[in-house]
């Protein structure tokens, strides 16, 4: 009988064990603290801090550097905002010569003509191009030949070819015969060579003395 005090001393400590596991498990841990709520309103962290984070993207709120343009004090007019180029003085004349009001083409083409020799090459072309232009076709036969006088360089003979392709037949084919009889270049004589022939459906020939007569022929067929 002396086992029977035992056995409830020993049922006694497995009871208390097992009140205390279960007290411990419901009490509240001590020395800890519940996190804080999480504002929907959260402040953000300050430029300065969220750029010093290595990756962090810095917002550039500075304007950008603006080029030379009309708004820069450097620009002191509207050719310096422009992209393009400024214009040579001397092409320059020759554009305000061509928009001279109260000056007839006639007298603007007798101008233009004599400023020919004195102008550097780019502005002698464009002298050339603006002349052929204010040209009547009353007045371009006659003036054919101070034309391919004046016309020494490549540049220049393309724009009296370049002319010569809007007038009329009656004035187109007779001036490109005297631009191939007059030509220098082997290319311009079959680039002439060539149109005649879509006109004529036939090739005369290299020289110019082979399709003078084709040519007057189908000028006085097909022209009024």
């Amino acid at each position: 009988m002396k086992k029977l005090p035992l056995f409830t001393a020993f049922l006694t400590v497995v009871i208390a064990l097992v009140g205390g596991v279960v007290y411990y498990l419901n009490a509240p841990a001590s020395g800890l603290s519940a996190p804080a709520p999480v504002s929907e309103k959260a402040d953000l962290l300050p430029a300065s801090n969220a750029a010093s984070k290595e990756g962090a993207m810095e917002v550039v709120m500075t304007p950008p550097k603006t080029f030379n343009g009309l708004l820069s004090p450097e620009a002191s007019s509207p050719e310096e905002f422009s992209s393009n180029p400024k214009r040579d003085p001397s092409e320059q004349g020759v554009l305000d010569l061509v928009a001279v009001k109260g000056l007839t083409d006639h007298a603007k083409v007798e101008r233009l003509l004599a400023m020919i020799p004195t102008l550097p090459p780019d502005a002698q072309t464009l002298a050339m191009e603006n002349a052929t232009t204010l040209i009547p076709d009353a007045e371009y036969l006659n003036r054919r030949n101070q034309l391919l006088q004046l016309a020494r360089s490549p540049e220049m003979r393309v724009a009296v070819m370049n002319d010569s392709l809007t007038r009329g037949e009656e004035i187109r084919l007779p001036n490109l015969l005297e631009m191939m009889r007059t030509s220098t270049s082997e290319a311009e004589k079959q680039e002439i060579r060539e149109i005649f022939e879509a006109y004529l459906d036939k090739d005369y020939g290299p020289h110019p003395a082979q399709w003078e007569g084709p040519l007057q022929k189908w000028v006085a067929e097909n022209t009024q």
